[in-house]
């Protein structure tokens, strides 16, 4: 019934990886919780033991519109949502929000990399590729014109 309690149990069985598989009922149990951090810590669990994203592209996603948030966990949660969300539009929302709004330039090109990785499903970040295209850092540049070849032109056949 402690939801503080249940949130470090949660944390911990994340902490166990593999080993802590027998508990993948209960903490499936608790994934739809009203407690926000309880449903965090169940849903890093269910990553970490279970490999299921799921439960935690929501957190990734309103996590990257934090403004506080370090280089290194921008660029990690960048590419979790391009590897695991890559079909949802809120997911290429908030890649294409980093690609225009990230302090560092190399977060800034990483997110126009993961679009390009994305496809043609990136095809909603078209806009803010395009004025990524014109950035001031030449690698951002160069990594939003790639995604937006590879975006319009996958699928096309060009002549022998």
């Amino acid at each position: 019934d402690n939801s503080h309690l249940a949130a470090g149990a949660a944390g911990t069985l994340a902490s166990m990886g593999e080993d802590a598989r027998p508990a993948l009922p209960k903490l499936r149990s608790l994934a739809n919780s009203e407690n926000d951090k309880l449903r965090y810590h169940v849903a890093e669990a269910l990553w970490r033991i279970d490999k299921n994203p799921e439960p935690l592209i929501p957190f990734r996603i309103e996590a990257l519109r934090e403004p506080k948030l370090v280089k290194g966990t921008q660029w990690g949660y960048i590419g979790f949502l391009g590897t695991h969300a890559a079909r949802q539009p809120a997911a290429i929302e908030t890649i294409a929000h980093m690609l225009l709004t990230a302090e560092d330039f190399t977060v800034r090109a990483h997110a126009a990399n993961v679009l390009e990785e994305m496809g043609p499903a990136a095809r909603p970040a078209l806009p803010q590729l395009r004025k990524a295209a014109v950035d001031e850092w030449l690698t951002v540049r160069d990594a939003a014109t790639n995604a937006i070849v590879r975006i319009e032109t996958e699928g096309i056949r060009l002549r022998p």
